[in-house]
């Protein structure tokens, strides 16, 4: 709901351009096509807000106020955002191993990696294999301050015969439990927070 104006906006752009200094009414009385125009944008518009009119109706029933920006019911991905606004500190990083973007979004925290989930190796086989090893390599070398992984995906990984990075996790972090259809797991005591928390972004 928030980008809803900012996407109007951007709607608005090609009819403010082609109205220009003059004005669109000057412009249709000088050139009868810029009506031509103006009306295919017209329906384009009004089919794409026909088409969505649902969804943007389940969105605003969503929302406690009229000028609210959150909902009623938080979504999974702002639960489990909240409790890692609550284990780790802004300027540190993330990784979320598995599908939720919208984790990072809401908990305001970098990644340490590209996305990868054990699905890609599993569809495309050896072809995505250097997209889940890179995202290991970085893990194991910038040991993000939360890891967060599926409950279908940690089993996966800590299933025997056990990987290196199987081992690494379990010794280095202890797991906080499930929110919301993901584990979170944290640095054990005594091992060091990430790197890139020693050093905090400057305040703009």
């Amino acid at each position: 709901m928030p980008t809803l104006p900012a996407l109007g906006l951007i709607a608005l752009y090609p009819l403010d351009r082609l109205a220009g200094q003059r004005g669109l009414g000057a412009r249709i009385v000088t050139r009868p096509s810029v009506a031509v125009v103006v009306a295919i944008f017209g329906f384009i518009v009004v089919s794409v807000a026909g088409d969505n009119a649902e969804q943007v109706a389940r969105c605003w029933r969503e929302k406690p106020a009229w000028y609210a920006l959150q909902r009623h019911e938080p979504a999974p991905y702002e639960l489990q955002a909240a409790e890692l606004g609550r284990l780790t500190e802004r300027h540190e990083p993330i990784y979320v191993w598995g599908w939720s973007p919208g984790t990072y979004r809401y908990a305001y925290r970098r990644c340490v990696s590209r996305f990868a989930t054990l699905e890609k190796t599993a569809w495309l086989g050896e072809r995505a294999r250097f997209l889940t090893e890179g995202a290991i390599e970085d893990i194991m070398g910038k040991r993000p301050a939360a890891f967060v992984i599926s409950i279908t995906d940690l089993p996966a990984v800590m299933r025997p015969p056990r990987s290196p990075f199987a081992d690494w996790l379990d010794r280095n972090y202890e797991n906080h439990g499930e929110f919301d259809g993901m584990y979170i797991l944290t640095p054990r005591p005594g091992i060091p927070r990430p790197l890139e928390a020693s050093v905090r972004p400057p305040d703009r």
